[in-house]
């Protein structure tokens, strides 16, 4: 459905889950992160876990995770770009430290439609954005 709305206002939807990182995870990653205009993670149990135990399993998770961090450090703990998601199986205190307990974090179903106005806001972007 996410991707849906998104293609059909012309925006590219990237899964970090998606990418080839067996080849190069830092380029992969950084090629990725420095295209999009915005980064919608969501928090689940196993991406918080992930992120948490620091898992060599979960590479790609775990190094978005730490860009995202220094970015929101970089800009004096602005976020410009990242977007927490969490559902009914999540509280907020299970969120990472670092930028996702210091942002507005939307639940997914009862704010989706305040999280596509935030994405998509036609001024914000061009129609050639990544997310």
């Amino acid at each position: 459905m996410f991707r849906q709305y998104a293609s059909q206002r012309g925006f590219a939807i990237v899964d970090i889950a998606e990418l080839d990182v067996d080849a190069n995870l830092t380029f992969t990653i950084e090629d990725a992160f420095t295209k999009a205009h915005q980064i919608v993670v969501s928090f689940t149990p196993s991406h918080i876990e992930a992120v948490k135990s620091r898992s060599s399993q979960c590479r790609a998770i775990v190094y978005t995770h730490d860009l995202m961090n220094q970015e929101f450090f970089t800009l004096n703990s602005i976020n410009k770009r990242f977007r927490a998601v969490i559902f009914d199986d999540t509280e907020l205190s299970d969120l990472p430290v670092g930028w996702p307990r210091s942002t507005l974090v939307y639940h997914f179903p009862v704010n989706m439609a305040a999280l596509c106005t935030k994405i998509f806001k036609e001024n914000d972007f061009d129609n050639t954005s990544t997310l």
